[in-house]
């Protein structure tokens, strides 16, 4: 029985998918693909019959945490031990997928070059500051905080209960399998794409979420 699924929460990606499908299934043939389609307004309804892949549609946005969340509840239902998260839009290379499936870690972090020119510099700072209040809380070295390509260990999460239902759903995640779950976190090499794709972070709402979930997770676990 095949181990892993690829999880891909999408959200109006339709443009990307067919190429991303096509890349994940020549870079990882032996595992299940799941598309869970977050109340895309654009053709990913047409498309989901046309790909090979799983899916599950929400029918209105319910956020990338739900989408996440509904994903690995599927998983643990069809008996999968680990889940692989891919973002829909292109920025995560599927030919990096070998990489995460040799790691054994709990959690397993992509790690993008933060470098002026490769990526945004409003980005840079974000994920420095971010990922070494992640480390600091986490007691793990955990190189980019925000990157959204993991690999999970389905048992390293039983009991997750997020509060959050957007981004800050993956920061519950490392700070729950780390603080509570002793888990072991690697951090996996990957390649930095930015193309034009429309972000969907709203950066001072989820900055202040971010230092909100992070310290409720400081205090709720310190003894």
């Amino acid at each position: 029985m095949r181990s892993t699924v690829i999880l891909i929460p999408s959200y109006n990606c339709g443009a990307t998918l067919p190429g991303l499908i096509r890349q994940i299934k020549s870079h990882a043939p032996d595992c299940e693909t799941l598309l869970v389609n977050d109340g895309s307004t654009d053709n990913t309804s047409l498309l989901l019959d046309t790909l090979p892949v799983c899916s599950i549609s929400h029918p209105v946005r319910r956020g990338k945490g739900a989408a996440l969340q509904t994903g690995m509840d599927w998983a643990l239902t069809h008996g999968f031990r680990f889940v692989i998260t891919m973002d829909a839009d292109g920025q995560h290379d599927p030919a990096d997928l070998p990489k995460f499936l040799k790691s054994n870690a709990d959690l397993s972090v992509g790690a993008r070059t933060f470098r002026p020119g490769i990526m945004p510099l409003a980005r840079i700072f974000s994920n420095w500051t971010s990922s070494r209040i992640i480390s600091l809380l986490s007691g793990q070295w955990v190189r980019d905080s925000q990157c959204g390509y993991r690999k999970i260990r389905l048992t390293a999460v039983q009991g997750f209960i997020p509060r959050s239902r957007h981004y800050q759903y993956e920061t519950e995640m490392i700070l729950f399998i780390a603080r509570i779950k002793k888990g072991r976190v690697a951090n996996i090499p990957i390649r930095t794409i930015y193309g034009r794709e429309k972000s969907n972070i709203r950066h001072l709402p989820d900055t202040w979420e971010f230092f909100v979930t992070a310290w409720r997770y400081f205090w709720t676990t310190t003894k």
